[in-house]
């Protein structure tokens, strides 16, 4: 059960029939979230609230441990970072794409600015692939709405890249499409068997690969375990939409993986964890 499904339990059952809130739940917290669970006996409310202050605080503390070891870089502000002239003429050709095509990357978010920045020169970029393609059905998680263009980045992608092959994946088969220079596919980046199994019939160099489809800690790092995979030394990874209050978990992941030059940026909305794939390569992605 995800703590949001724990939470909406816990509100629904914590009223009595006028509405106020009662200090009485039948989620157990401990049972539901293990890993939290303080080892000892007492109240039941009181080992409910415990475990609640190791969900929002354990990431926070670890943070701290790692600093002790080596500061892992606060998140720097995108829109102010320096970038050359040929930087922001690409990040302007993707802006430019992005709208064209009706992504949301350059108006809801100013992703433009990064991939102008990490990708300054597209005619040598080769291999993009990106998860999350955009699906415009209500039935699915982190849906775009009946608006939605599925793809929208992809053709963004290759319109900028001009020399490269763009990959897309998502769940949601009813949206999986092919084009000139642009193959989709199907993938469940919170398994980490079906990436496992995506990665087993990829090429391992692209120079660019994008988790832009489940905002959540664990699919992100199952990604991110997919992704160190698949991409070229030198390579990048970036993983779109970070909360804000989810820092503490990207700086502590920043300082397991250091050879892998990882950077936290703030967004026009949220964060982005960008990596450049060092030396030291990758587990396996099962």
């Amino acid at each position: 059960m995800t703590l949001r499904a724990v939470l909406q339990r816990v509100a629904a059952s914590a009223q009595d029939g006028l509405g106020r809130f009662t200090h009485k739940t039948p989620v157990d917290l401990g049972r539901e979230f293990p890993l939290f669970q303080c080892n000892n006996s007492g109240p039941r409310d009181q080992l409910d609230a415990m475990s609640l202050d190791a969900i929002n605080g354990v990431f926070p503390v670890l943070k701290t441990l790692a600093c002790s070891h080596g500061d892992p870089s606060d998140p720097v502000e995108l829109a102010s970072s320096p970038r050359s002239p040929q930087q922001e003429r690409v990040a302007q050709s993707l802006k430019e794409r992005f709208d064209h095509h009706g992504s949301d990357k350059s108006t809801e978010h100013d992703c433009h600015l990064l991939y102008g920045a990490l990708c300054p020169q597209p005619e040598e970029v080769r291999r993009v692939f990106e998860i999350g393609l955009g699906s415009p059905h209500a039935d699915m998680l982190g849906n775009m709405g009946p608006q939605g263009r599925p793809g929208a980045s992809l053709r963004a992608f290759r319109d900028v890249f001009a020399q490269a092959e763009i990959w897309g994946a998502d769940i949601d088969r009813r949206i999986l499409f092919q084009e000139e220079r642009i193959r989709t596919v199907h993938a469940d980046q919170c398994s980490a068997q079906s990436l496992a199994e995506l990665a087993a019939g990829m090429p391992h160099d692209f120079d660019l690969v994008i988790d832009d489809g489940v905002h959540g800690p664990h699919a992100n790092l199952e990604f991110l375990r997919f992704a160190l995979v698949i991409a070229r030394r030198g390579g990048w990874i970036v993983i779109e939409d970070i909360r804000e209050e989810a820092a503490p978990l990207w700086a502590v992941v920043a300082a397991i993986i250091p050879s892998h030059k990882p950077r936290l940026y703030r967004c026009k909305q949220g964060l982005a964890f960008a990596v450049e794939k060092g030396e030291a390569g990758a587990g396996p992605a099962s």
